[in-house]
């Protein structure tokens, strides 16, 4: 398993353990640290970033709202006019891509800075 795979299935092992009972949350909020690797990747760099997302999306247990709300929207608003138009050939190409980004929400300022991205954000 490579780096990212590895990195989005604790990813989502983690917001599995923060949707579950009491003891799986505890768990889920002591650790943290596939949640905090992936927020620092975002911030850090925004090609190693598009891979890390792929990754995410790919897996059989993602939640593609969840990670649209979360790392995609991150990305796109720290670093979406370098990134627009790698996310947008994603889109188009893929429907996890597509649903992931329809649970993006942006400013007016930020949105209007992604025209590339405007068929496949959310009205």
């Amino acid at each position: 398993m490579d780096e990212d795979a590895g990195l989005a299935a604790a990813y989502w092992r983690e917001h599995r353990l923060a949707t579950g009972n009491r003891e799986e949350r505890l768990r889920a909020e002591a650790d943290g640290a596939a949640w905090s690797a992936v927020a620092d990747r975002i911030s850090d760099d925004p090609v190693a970033a598009l891979l890390l997302l792929d990754a995410l999306l790919a897996a059989d247990d993602a939640d593609l709202g969840y990670a649209g709300a979360g790392p995609v929207q991150d990305l796109l608003v720290e670093h979406g006019p370098h990134v627009a138009e790698a996310v947008a050939d994603r889109c188009r190409q893929s429907h996890r891509w597509r649903q992931a980004v329809a649970g993006v929400w942006l400013d007016d300022r930020e949105r209007a800075a992604l025209p590339l991205l405007h068929p496949f954000l959310p009205p």
